[in-house]
């Protein structure tokens, strides 16, 4: 009987203690799950209320998306273009610095071949 009166003299007020704090504790884990579960049923209220609202972002997004194909098609015709214009530039500088020469040398290959028949 007496070890039965310090254990619950000694023990008892620290377990219990220790009790109340766990029950403190989960009840307010319950607490935050309670209010955790309201949002999510108002954020679900919100999404359902409005089904456009995702049919809007998905249509936005797939604008966007031909928005920067067609800009990306059009760089790359402009870069075609500019490589395009570049080799025709370069032809014609041949032309005019080799093309002269050539020219050249076939009038004379013919004024040769002329002057020997």
């Amino acid at each position: 009987m007496t070890l039965l009166a310090v254990l619950t003299k000694l023990a008892w007020k620290p377990l219990l203690s220790a009790l109340i704090a766990r029950q403190t504790h989960i009840e307010h884990q319950l607490r935050t799950a309670e209010d955790s579960r309201l949002r999510a049923e108002k954020m679900l209220e919100t999404i359902t209320a409005r089904p456009g609202i995702i049919q809007q972002a998905a249509e936005q997004a797939q604008r966007h998306q031909q928005e920067m194909a067609e800009k990306a098609r059009q760089e790359v015709l402009a870069i075609r273009r500019r490589a395009q214009d570049e080799i025709e530039s370069a032809r014609a500088r041949r032309w005019r610095t080799c093309g002269s020469r050539q020219v050249t040398s076939f009038c004379e290959w013919a004024a040769k071949c002329s002057a020997e028949r």
